[in-house]
């Protein structure tokens, strides 16, 4: 009897040993009461961020739209010499900066890469002052202004369209076939304006 009682002891003692093994070890706390991560798992998230490639925010491109220029003029309109201060603006968030301009003035003149030049036409005519603008990542954009320069007349003198308007029919038709010819346009068409006028 003493001997069951005895060995009945053992086996709960053995059973309370074994289960208390069997429990999941309680995490290390720190002195703040706070659970300590292990180095190995420190080093393990700190190779993990390692493979994202994370760049900060002031290092990243910023994304942009497509290249988009304007093209500008102080004065479209004056008489010979005509001076005009030239411009082009480049829409905010357009485009990658720097940028590269090159301005052709439509008078056979030499080009200027300003962005803002200025340009004196000394004869008449219309023209159009055209501007390429080039970013960093190698877009183009381009825009134009026309330009209409007047010829100065002597004081009382009329201008060709005044003396055109002023001439009597039978001297304006041939006037208008000499034009015609110059331009290649009344050369071998067998046609008479004034003739043609007259029936």
């Amino acid at each position: 009897m003493l001997f069951r009682r005895f060995t009945g002891i053992c086996f709960v003692f053995l059973v309370g040993s074994l289960g208390a093994s069997c429990q999941a070890p309680e995490p290390a706390e720190s002195e703040a009461g706070r659970a300590v991560v292990a180095p190995e798992a420190q080093q393990a998230a700190v190779e993990a961020d390692a493979k994202l490639d994370i760049r900060p925010a002031a290092d990243a491109d910023v994304e942009t739209g497509y290249l988009t220029a304007f093209a500008d003029a102080d004065e479209i309109v004056g008489d010979v010499p005509h001076r005009v201060l030239l411009d082009v603006e480049v829409i905010e968030g357009t485009g990658k900066p720097p940028f590269q301009f090159r301005w052709d003035f439509g008078d056979a003149t030499v080009f200027s890469d300003e962005k803002a030049p200025e340009h004196t036409y000394e004869i008449p005519g219309n023209f159009r002052a055209s501007v390429i603008v080039r970013d960093a990542r190698g877009e183009l954009d381009q825009d134009y202004v026309d330009i209409s320069v007047n010829e100065i007349l002597e004081e009382g003198m009329p201008s060709g369209r005044e003396l055109m308007r002023n001439m009597p029919l039978d001297e304006l038709a041939p006037e208008i076939e000499r034009k015609l010819r110059e331009r290649g346009l009344g050369a071998g068409s067998g046609s008479d304006p004034g003739t043609a006028g007259s029936q």
